[in-house]
Parts: C-alpha cells; sequence; structure tokens
C-alpha cells in the first residue's frame, strides 16, 4: 500500500492561524478532519461515520462549520 504525506504548518505568531490551529484540536483525528475539509470544497459529501474517539452512546460524529470565505484563501 502505498501512501503520500502532506504537512500543514500553522504560525503561531500569526492571530489567524493561531485561532485556526487552536480550532483544530478539537479533532483528535487531524488527518480525517483536513480530508473532510477538502472534500466539502470539492463539493462531494462526506460520508458519516463513528469515530473511535466516539461515545458508545453518540451515533454521529461533529461535522466542522467550515467558512467558505476561509476556503477561499486556501486556494
Amino acid at each position: 500500500m502505498s501512501r503520500k504525506v502532506k504537512s500543514v504548518s500553522f504560525n503561531l505568531n500569526d492571530p489567524w492561524e493561531l485561532e485556526i490551529y487552536e480550532y483544530t484540536l478539537k479533532y483528535p483525528n487531524f488527518s480525517s478532519f483536513v480530508k473532510r475539509l477538502i472534500q466539502s470544497s470539492v463539493g462531494g459529501v462526506a460520508p458519516q461515520k463513528t469515530s473511535a474517539n466516539t461515545p458508545s452512546n453518540h451515533n454521529s460524529i461533529i461535522q466542522p462549520e467550515v467558512n467558505k470565505d476561509y476556503m477561499r484563501q486556501l486556494i
């Protein structure tokens, strides 16, 4: 199996980047979080599934709210 790794860096001296970095800390699986953002950006609908870190009495995961202006800045 082949994998590619893409790094994301955050400039913690930049208030906006610090804010989004701190937001990402809510998601224990950063890779999955970023993949869902990318899928949302290309117009696909990410499948909903229960995360291993989700309590057993909670059947859905938190879907991130994506500010479209943030996404436009990334493109």
